[in-house]
């Protein structure tokens, strides 16, 4: 299905990409890659940094490299319309370090205001358990338990804070964002590439965060033009996150 989506199928009338392609890499990362994990015998309980770092490696690269053969090449489009650009790359990377620092505080912020709002409409030891849950849950947790050594943990920060954000930003902004803004214009474009950006992290208290933290990158390569501020943010965002759970730091 993804593959007919992203290559067989016939590309869009209009001459730009479209929900279709954005879909078909969806079912490709949400659907067909875990199929083929669990065929080969790959469950959570046998996570290792050696098999998430393949993971991590294989899903990301692939976000790049779908992108740009489902939808650059095919549509024969120049990188820059995904925002794949060096154009002033160090005063991009500048704003990026600049507002990963401001979103620092708005993510602490937003995080306490998602479990206020969950307990007013659970009560506050449905929100608190929620909470609880989803920490656990949270695949950065069980990775960690198993990262020992400085060596490990800056090979996972360099998973986690060059991997993650190129390839996420190349697909929820460049590819999702951008699609839905072509399309739909800057509005549903901003709210649908938010909401499904919030929605793929599979988060209810924590949905607030994540959201805020999509809306601000997706804003972000509106005004810019260009992925690098946002991937910066988002490895500025990750890399804080590993650091504060190892450390125990209150934000």
């Amino acid at each position: 299905l993804p593959m007919y989506m992203l290559g067989a199928r016939a590309p869009d009338r209009l001459g730009q990409w479209g929900p279709v392609e954005m879909l078909g890499i969806a079912v490709f990362f949400g659907l067909t890659m875990p199929l083929v994990a669990g065929l080969a015998g790959l469950s959570e309980g046998t996570l290792t940094l050696r098999v998430v770092s393949v993971v991590i490696l294989v899903q990301n690269a692939g976000f790049v490299l779908l992108s740009v053969l489902g939808i650059a090449l095919r549509y024969r489009l120049p990188l820059a319309r995904l925002g794949l650009t060096t154009r002033r790359w160090a005063a991009m990377l500048l704003v990026g370090l600049i507002a990963g620092a401001v979103m620092i505080p708005v993510a602490s912020v937003t995080e306490q205001a998602g479990v206020e709002i969950y307990a007013l409409v659970r009560g506050r030891q449905a929100a608190e358990l929620q909470a609880e849950r989803e920490r656990k849950m949270d695949p950065l947790n069980r990775i960690l338990a198993t990262t020992k050594g400085p060596a490990a943990t800056a090979w996972l920060i360099a998973l986690l804070g060059v991997a993650v954000p190129i390839g996420e930003e190349v697909y929820f902004r460049g590819v999702v964002y951008g699609g839905l803004r072509n399309r739909y214009g800057l509005g549903w474009g901003l709210i649908g590439s938010t909401l499904f950006f919030g929605v793929v992290h599979r988060q209810v208290v924590h949905f607030l965060p994540i959201a805020v933290l999509g809306l601000a990158l997706a804003l972000l390569y509106e005004r810019t033009k260009s992925l690098l501020p946002s991937i910066t943010v988002h490895a500025v965002n990750n890399i804080v996150s590993i650091l504060a759970r190892l450390y125990g730091w209150e934000i």
